[in-house]
């Protein structure tokens, strides 16, 4: 059995020559699996801070906030391997990917998730998953922690940035350039075609090249202020400017949470016609949808720096504007068409079907909220509340997660088909 990528998309991508199905199965299950236990033991964590706050345990501020760093640091980080995984699955046949650097980024990352473990629950270092500047520098913990969490941030950073770019110099390679790899020539191309335009990529390894670009942008940015805070921690007289550490710190922590939902939103445009028995194919849509990604999710972290009054106005405002043109493409093209290709089609409701359909209404949710949150009023009156907290939930829970889930159950069901 031929995997998802070519299944659904097999006119559409050159063939295989990259691990084979049974490896790419292992290695995928190892990620998830991972990702699994990652999303128990921080949900535990969630819920021991929430048992703090009600009442019900007793925990000094210290464990409190080192405990909250951890659980956000590993739910980002549970997050973005499980996508990871998922994406790998669904474009390494069209892309002729091997698994010899997705076991080394697994590696890479599970030694950055230990110092992070290490040092909070060890360390007590608790300034937070995003660490701003100067608050590592000036907190009860030691100074070893506060270099070995920020040791363990770039790790992750270092597997994800290595996975984007093998996953980037591939497409280039196979596609003849980044003009193709982007579909960029099915924008020329008269439109009321039927499929993938031969030559094309699929959405999957579209949404491949587009994430891979940014990762390697994000994974870069995670050094940079890594390097900058070790260098501080180093030596107090290396100076930091806040503003920019913070606009950096940001720029790091906002992308490579968020680009999660977009790494698992390649896999949904290979697994969903599986289950709907049509293709999802490459069209002027979903070229400029996610053309529109690529530029505008990046820099849409400006809305986390309305608080900072040194902040250019005009940075403020453009963060507002470039937010909703993020948002705008690939959430709209994608809910509706998957809607699209639900209706009216015989599609098979399954177990992972119905937790992959389910997860859109949590993407929806989430990204309302966020939309929300970014209107200039709204983040005056809801900064820092558990509005921000819930929005991030949803998003994560019912959102990246039950995407993850969905995935997972789906390969158990292919895995069962095939014995």
């Amino acid at each position: 059995m031929a995997a998802i990528a070519v299944t659904a998309h097999e006119a559409a991508v050159p063939a295989a020559r990259g691990a084979s199905l049974a490896e790419a199965r292992r290695v995928t299950f190892l990620y998830l699996g991972t990702t699994v236990v990652l999303f128990l033991i921080m949900g535990l964590l969630g819920l021991t801070m929430r048992a703090q706050q009600a009442g019900i345990l007793s925990l000094d501020p210290q464990q409190f906030y080192a405990i909250l760093t951890l659980h956000g640091t590993g739910m980002v980080a549970a997050a973005l391997l499980g996508t990871m995984a998922a994406l790998w699955y669904v474009v390494q046949p069209a892309l002729r990917l091997s698994a010899g650097p997705m076991r080394l980024g697994y590696g890479i990352a599970l030694a950055g998730m230990l110092c992070a473990v290490v040092s909070t629950l060890w360390g007590g270092f608790a300034a937070a998953w995003t660490f701003l500047y100067p608050l590592p520098f000036f907190g009860w913990w030691p100074v070893w922690s506060t270099g070995l969490f920020l040791l363990g941030d770039m790790l992750v950073g270092l597997a994800f940035g290595t996975f984007c770019l093998v996953v980037l110099i591939e497409a280039l390679r196979t596609y003849g350039g980044l003009a193709n790899a982007l579909a960029l020539p099915v924008l020329r191309q008269r439109a009321g075609g039927h499929g993938t335009p031969p030559g094309m990529p699929a959405p999957p390894v579209l949404i491949a090249t587009v994430t891979a670009i940014q990762g390697v942008i994000i994974a870069g940015s995670g050094m940079v202020i890594g390097i900058g805070l070790l260098g501080h921690l180093a030596d107090a007289g290396v100076g930091l400017d806040p503003l920019w550490a913070k606009n950096i710190t940001y720029f790091f922590g906002h992308s490579i949470a968020n680009i999660s939902i977009y790494l698992a939103a390649g896999m949904l445009y290979a697994i969903m016609p599986h289950y709907a028995g049509r293709q999802w194919p490459t069209t002027r849509p979903v070229v400029l949808a996610w053309l529109g990604v690529l530029v505008f999710v990046l820099p849409a972290y400006f809305h986390h720096l309305y608080m900072d009054f040194v902040q250019p106005l005009a940075l403020d405002v453009a963060g507002e504007g470039i937010t909703y043109a993020a948002v705008a493409g690939s959430l709209v093209v994608t809910i509706f068409g998957a809607l699209l290709l639900v209706w009216r089609s015989s599609f098979r409701w399954t177990l992972g079907s119905v937790l992959l359909y389910a997860g859109f209404s949590g993407w929806l949710i989430g990204g309302i909220a966020a939309t929300l949150d970014v209107l200039i009023p709204f983040n005056f009156h809801l900064h820092n509340t558990l509005w921000v907290v819930g929005h991030f939930h949803t998003y994560y829970l019912l959102g990246v997660m039950l995407f993850l889930f969905g995935f997972l159950t789906h390969l158990l069901e292919e895995a069962a088909a095939t014995e």
